[in-house]
């Protein structure tokens, strides 16, 4: 481990000046956090000064063929320009007589699907999301989300754009719903609604990527480039391979060809987001080294982290649950800092600014929860009840979110 970390330090000093300072600048720390992810990897020790360099240069990379389009628009009439832009994300750039080049340009390369897109493995994946129900939404919510927070310098982008002042709620109510899009059987085929929707998402993020690097405040020798692939892989990560590991934790038995389809499913919504194919895989263990190289070059928790895990913790309380609303309330708050606990542990817990409790909803829940989930899919009929069920489930959890007291 000594040696590792040392190499590490190595390529730091040796790279580290040409960019963004906010890489690999709390590399001890980071190194420390990593070690439950190291444990699924087998090569950690071939992180290579290829791969620190990759993502260091990822972080000054946008996502140049939206961000040409998004700068074209402002220069050359906005809102007949954005009309434009819906109509061919709905209906097909052929649907639109002469159009501007860069547009055409645009809707040619993500018109033109890549060889590798199956629907029929995306709508398997999606039947395998809708299956894990509920406790999918909460993997998201108290993983990845709330994990995620302890990469402050991702968190920096919600602080320029004032989404630290706007409240959980409507953070995780716009990505639920979004993500609720995206992830139905059927939705991503072409001009369906979440492939509408995630080139919708991917306009507004080139849209604040332009907005706030110009801003003064906005420090590039410090972050790079606002919502740059580094920061959009990690939120790519945090969707496949630490959901995958999340709801498998949690109970969930999923078979290989249920996995695979997730992560194909993934990597076609990612694609289309304008993360680079370079950074997109089906296999578990590449994505887990790959979450683990770019977590490596991520900076720690500060007070943002601590913002958001607190409006975060306190969500739950702003809910109108209905019968029992008063209880309700409270049980899921603790739910919820049980799952995050779980997975990031005492020490994270308290970067995060959260009380340290116990993982106890994992102990009570996991093994009966698996023998459940293992004993009604196991035929048919019981498989196809659990994505029906687990569909209607996360559709339920999504409306609550917009249930405000």
């Amino acid at each position: 481990m000594d040696q590792q970390l040392s190499f590490l330090k190595e390529i730091k000093n040796e790279i580290g000046s040409d960019f963004p300072s906010r890489f690999m600048c709390d590399i001890e720390k980071q190194f420390e956090e990593s070690a439950g992810l190291r444990k699924l990897i087998k090569d950690t020790d071939l992180v290579s000064k290829e791969d620190l360099l990759n993502v260091a240069d990822s972080m000054l990379i946008g996502d140049e063929p939206m961000d040409r389009l998004v700068e074209w628009m402002f220069d050359n009439g906005f809102r007949e320009n954005k009309a434009l832009f819906d109509q061919a994300a709905s209906q097909g750039i052929a649907t639109i007589e002469n159009p501007p080049k860069l547009m055409l340009d645009f809707f040619e390369l993500v018109e033109n699907t890549p060889d590798w897109v199956s629907d029929e493995l995306n709508d398997l994946g999606a039947e395998c999301i809708s299956m894990t129900g509920t406790l999918g939404s909460w993997i998201l919510r108290d993983i990845s989300l709330a994990g995620g927070y302890r990469l402050s310098a991702v968190n920096q982008t919600l602080l320029e754009t004032g989404a630290l002042a706007k409240g959980a709620g409507k953070r995780l109510s716009e990505t639920a719903k979004w993500w609720l899009s995206a992830t139905r059987i059927g939705a991503m085929k072409k001009f369906a609604k979440g492939y509408v929707d995630t080139l919708q998402v991917r306009f507004i993020h080139s849209m604040v990527r332009r907005n706030i690097a110009k801003k003064e405040t906005w420090d590039a020798s410090v972050y790079g480039l606002p919502i740059n692939q580094s920061d959009m892989c990690i939120t790519y990560h945090g969707f496949t391979i630490v959901y995958l590991i999340g709801v498998q934790v949690l109970g969930v038995p999923l078979t290989s060809e249920q996995k695979k389809s997730l992560l194909e499913l993934w990597r076609y919504i990612s694609w289309l987001m304008g993360v680079d194919e370079r950074f997109l895989s089906v296999d578990e263990e590449t994505l887990a080294r790959d979450l683990y190289v770019h977590g490596l070059t991520q900076q720690g928790a500060n007070e943002t982290s601590k913002i958001l895990a607190g409006a975060l913790k306190d969500e739950p309380l702003e809910i109108n649950y209905g019968r029992f609303n008063f209880i309700r309330k409270y049980w899921y708050r603790e739910v919820h800092l049980s799952i995050t606990r779980a997975f990031v542990g005492k020490k994270g817990m308290l970067s995060l600014g959260l009380p340290p409790r116990s993982s106890w909803y994992l102990m009570l829940t996991t093994i009966p929860r698996y023998v459940v989930l293992r004993s009604i899919g196991s035929f048919d009929k019981g498989r196809k009840y659990l994505v029906k069920r687990g569909g209607q489930n996360q559709i339920q959890s999504g409306l609550q979110l917009d249930a405000r007291k």
